[in-house]
């Protein structure tokens, strides 16, 4: 179902959203207005490597979550501190994906914040 410029109203108020927005996908047609249809579900499974991946970023989320708010602001801290390019967030899924602890274990040295991780 495809119903031309009614993104309007959120370009109106200055926003300019194309691609996936909650359960639509919008564009900008060539003649420059909003468009937007109910979003296509994906037309085959995801494959192996997808359902993996997917899930390494499950558990490093669930981390995450389970660290304590101290915890995550020392990430965080030890990020700002150390003039990271990332987030204390990102730094801790990064290593978690990768299951190499290395760049946190430097980071709490360097810092003297704690990094816990599992």
């Amino acid at each position: 179902m495809h119903r031309p410029g009614k993104g309007r109203q959120a370009s109106i108020m200055g926003f300019r959203m194309t691609g996936d927005v909650f359960d639509f996908t919008t564009w900008r047609a060539k003649s420059g207005r909003q468009s937007y249809m109910v979003k296509a579900p994906p037309k085959r499974d995801p494959s192996p490597a997808q359902v993996i991946c997917r899930n390494m970023f499950r558990d490093a989320m669930a981390g995450w979550k389970s660290l304590d708010r101290q915890a995550q602001l020392n990430y965080q801290l030890a990020a700002q501190i150390l003039k990271f390019q990332l987030l204390g967030h990102n730094l801790y899924i990064t290593c978690h994906m990768r299951n190499d602890w290395r760049d946190t274990d430097n980071a709490s040295e360097l810092t003297g914040l704690y990094l816990p991780h599992p």
